[in-house]
């Protein structure tokens, strides 16, 4: 991933002036980050909407229902309904992740099965092909056979290809089988998908459990969250994967992985722990799942370029790879505690030799850090414990800003030179779920966060400011 929000008049002369310009109410939490083509804003959201909106006045062009997943105000139980918030196990349904859009088609994947009865509702997730002109579905593929497979990861577009990555809800599915007195085992294993983007046929797929020699096949989870980054010049694929869900345990897991983008080919891999095995009952502790998206940059040394890639994880760290290679460079830690539920899992930015991030923090109870650090040795150029709630809400650099959003309904803006705090804009009872995406000079995102997550699930909708 290379910075996407780089074409912004934003900046901390005017950010005071950013006033909302529109909103369109969603029928459900929106925590896929809002997508700007051409004139359009595109948007979807957990009951299975997408969302086609006029950039200047959110006037929908058009909205189109693809399917119909759990609706957890019809759940049958009371628990999951009013304490959960969710359809057990969908702790996330329907187009829960990021789309990604390219000549006037949107690729975007869902995941989170259909109505009916606990366990009984699987159905895979699909990746689908939109015509933004109409909302006409061009074509779409079942990502993987297990009943609770589907996809979070944004989809990466490159030439004539797709790429997407598998995930699903097993784990989740373990623990409620065991509530209503059921038995099931996880089944999905992680997977790495390429498809003719014009057509959906696919090119190749590669599990990403058994990548190396010795590796069982029949290991389960290893699935890959968040999305991908490519090296065009090396042909190089590379994205994170999660734990695995039971044994024998896969040597891909909870690991940086690098694959040829035209073959699928394991080039290098990188596992943070071994044998990080879920359990239905574990302890709290370190994560150490990758869950976002890499970031690609150059490391400039003694007038020397060294191609580098680096991603956060669960842990808290943030890892600096040879991308050629896959030697560690360098690994930061930037968390002040640990919980399963916390560290790294938003995306990271780089902008002229620093990287911007932040983590979530076990504690301080209900805080982030926010840190700024040097892209050629990983020290802190500045580092600040704020206030605030958030999971994988990404932030986004606006020139001399850094903005970061949280479950508050507030998006703080902070200097890229010493992490001082610029403005806050604020956004009465809502939870900002999604990344926050600039554009010109507009500020997108969309909101609704689940209970579980410790947001507001009720506001829900894609919101515009403009500056005035």
């Amino acid at each position: 991933m290379e910075n996407q929000n780089v074409s912004t008049t934003i900046n901390s002369g005017n950010v005071q002036n950013l006033k909302l310009s529109w909103k369109k109410d969603a029928k459900y939490m929106v925590t896929g980050a809002p997508l700007v083509y051409e004139r359009k804003v595109l948007a979807a959201d957990w009951a299975g909407f997408v969302y086609c909106l006029d950039s200047q006045t959110g006037v929908p062009s058009w909205i189109k229902r693809l399917y119909s997943p759990p609706d957890p105000t019809t759940c049958p139980s009371f628990f999951m309904r009013k304490v959960i918030g969710a359809c057990l196990p969908y702790l996330w349904q329907g187009f829960a992740g990021s789309g990604s859009v390219k000549e006037g088609i949107l690729y975007i994947a869902s995941v989170g099965g259909k109505e009916g009865r606990t366990l009984l509702n699987g159905d895979p997730g699909k990746l689908y092909a939109i015509n933004v002109a109409n909302g006409e579905v061009l074509w779409k593929d079942t990502l993987a056979a297990p009943p609770f497979s589907g996809s979070l990861a944004t989809p990466l577009i490159s030439e004539g290809s797709v790429y997407a990555g598998v995930c699903s809800v097993d784990e989740v599915a373990e623990v409620t089988s065991v509530l209503v007195l059921k038995r099931f085992r996880p089944e999905t294993q992680g997977e790495v998908i390429a498809y003719d983007r014009l057509n959906g046929k696919r090119q190749w797929s590669r599990k990403t459990v058994n990548l190396s020699e010795g590796d069982p096949s029949n290991a389960k989870g290893a699935a890959i969250w968040g999305g991908f980054s490519l090296d065009k010049d090396q042909n190089t694929l590379f994205f994170g994967t999660g734990n695995n869900y039971g044994k024998p345990p896969s040597s891909s897991s909870d690991a940086m992985v690098a694959m040829d983008s035209t073959s699928g080919k394991l080039k290098w891999k990188f596992q943070a722990v071994k044998d990080d095995l879920w359990l239905p009952l574990k302890p709290k502790g370190r994560d150490h799942d990758f869950g976002s998206t890499p970031l690609n940059f150059n490391i400039i040394d003694g007038g020397k370029t060294r191609k580098a890639v680096g991603i956060g994880n669960k842990n808290g760290n943030f890892y600096a790879f040879d991308r050629i290679s896959g030697e560690l460079i360098w690994k930061t830690d930037i968390n002040t505690s640990y919980g399963s539920n916390d560290g790294i899992r938003s995306n990271a930015q780089y902008q002229n030799g620093r990287i911007f991030l932040w983590s979530r923090n076990m504690k301080p109870r209900r805080s982030i850090t926010v840190a700024c650090l040097d892209a050629k040795t990983g020290n802190f150029v500045w580092q600040k414990v704020v206030p605030g709630i958030n999971a994988t809400s990404s932030g986004a650099l606006a020139n001399d800003l850094f903005l970061v959003p949280n479950y508050s309904g507030e998006i703080n803006a902070f200097s890229v030179e010493d992490g001082k705090l610029v403005h806050t804009l604020k956004v009465p009872e809502v939870s900002i779920g999604s990344d926050v995406v600039v554009h010109d000079d507009m500020l997108l995102f969309g909101t609704g966060v689940p209970k579980f997550y410790g947001g507001n699930p009720r506001i829900c909708g894609i919101y515009a400011f403009r500056l005035t």
